[in-house]
C-alpha cells in the first residue's frame, strides 16, 4: 500500500510516509475515543447535552446565582449536585468555608460569564428557584469544580440524579486530600452521636449506631440516639433499594448527611432522600 499521491515527489513521499501513517492513526484513535484533536483532557464531570445557554448576572453564594436569561428574564439558579456552607446573613455568622466557597464561585463565574446549563428531572425547587447543572466554556462542571476544591459536599436530591457518581468521585478525592471543609474535624471524622449530645441545626455529617428501625405513618424511622432520629418518606424508599433491608440494619454503624432540624418534642430529626446520604461503615 502506498501513501504517495500522484504528482508528488516520490522520494519525499517515502521519507514522510511513516509520519503520515502516524498522523492518520493519531486522528483515528481520537475518533474512536470520541474525542476532538487538541483536547488535552476530558472536561471535569462534563455534560452529555446543553439545554440552554445563558449569562451570569450575579453570584449570591457558593451554590446560588442570578442569570440574565434574555427574553426569559432574570432568574435565580440553584446549582444541582452540591451544597456549600452558608455565608453570613440575617445576623447569623458564616459557616466555616462559607465565604471562601462564595468567593470561589465569583472567581469562577465573573459577571457576564456565558454558561451552558443542563436540566434534570425537576427544573424548580420549592423556593421557585431554577434547578440545573451548569458548565463552563471548556466543558467543566461548575459544581464539580467547587466539590473538587473541598468547598462543597456532593448533594443528591431525587429525582435529580444525573451525574451524581461523578460529583461523588470528586468529593471522595477532596476528602482523601483533606481539602477545604474536609480539613475540619466535623467533616473529616464526624463524631458518633449519643443521647443528650449538643448538636446544632443545619447541614450536618453525623455518625451513629442504629438502635431501632420501624415504619410508622408512611415513614421509615431510624433511631441513632434517644433524641436523634432519621426518617425516610415512603416516596423515597425506592432510592434506598429494598427498604426492607434497612429494617435489618439495627446495630450497624452508619454515616449520614442532611439537614438537621429540631423537632416539636425537642428531639433532632434528619430526613434522608437518597441512599448516598446513608452509608454503612461496618
Amino acid at each position: 500500500m502506498s501513501w504517495c499521491t500522484p504528482g508528488v515527489d516520490t522520494g519525499a513521499c517515502r521519507r514522510y510516509a511513516p509520519l503520515s501513517l502516524f498522523i492518520r492513526l493519531f486522528f483515528l484513535v481520537f475518533l474512536l475515543a470520541g474525542l476532538e484533536p487538541g483536547a488535552a483532557q476530558a472536561a471535569l464531570c462534563g455534560s452529555d447535552q446543553v439545554d440552554e445557554e445563558t449569562v451570569v448576572s450575579r453570584v449570591v453564594d457558593g451554590d446560588t446565582l442570578w442569570l440574565d436569561g434574555g427574553l426569559a428574564g432574570v432568574r435565580k439558579l440553584r446549582l444541582i449536585g452540591l451544597n456549600t456552607p452558608e455565608v453570613a446573613k440575617e445576623g447569623q455568622a458564616a459557616q466555616p468555608f462559607g465565604e471562601q466557597a462564595s468567593q470561589a464561585l465569583k472567581e469562577i463565574l465573573p459577571v457576564g460569564t456565558r454558561l451552558a446549563i443542563r436540566y434534570d428531572r425537576d427544573r424548580q425547587d420549592r423556593h421557585k428557584r431554577l434547578l440545573a447543572h451548569a458548565f463552563l466554556a471548556n466543558g467543566d462542571s461548575v459544581a464539580a469544580r467547587l466539590i473538587a476544591r473541598g468547598l462543597a459536599v456532593a448533594l443528591v436530591v431525587p429525582p435529580n440524579l444525573w451525574n451524581r457518581a461523578c460529583y461523588q468521585e470528586q468529593e471522595t478525592l477532596a476528602r482523601r486530600r483533606g481539602l477545604g471543609i474536609w480539613s475540619l474535624s466535623d467533616y473529616a471524622t464526624p463524631s458518633v452521636v449519643h443521647g443528650g449530645q449538643s448538636l446544632k441545626a443545619g447541614y450536618q455529617l453525623l455518625r451513629g449506631r442504629i438502635q431501632q428501625v420501624h415504619i410508622a405513618r408512611q415513614w421509615l424511622w431510624i433511631k441513632l440516639a434517644d433524641d436523634v432520629y432519621l426518617r425516610i418518606q415512603q416516596k423515597d424508599w425506592p432510592y434506598f433499594g429494598d427498604h426492607g433491608r434497612l429494617l435489618a440494619w439495627r446495630g450497624k454503624t452508619v454515616e449520614v448527611r442532611g439537614w438537621l432540624i429540631k423537632g416539636k418534642r425537642g428531639d433532632w430529626l434528619m430526613q434522608l432522600r437518597h441512599s448516598d446520604a446513608l452509608v454503612a461503615l461496618d
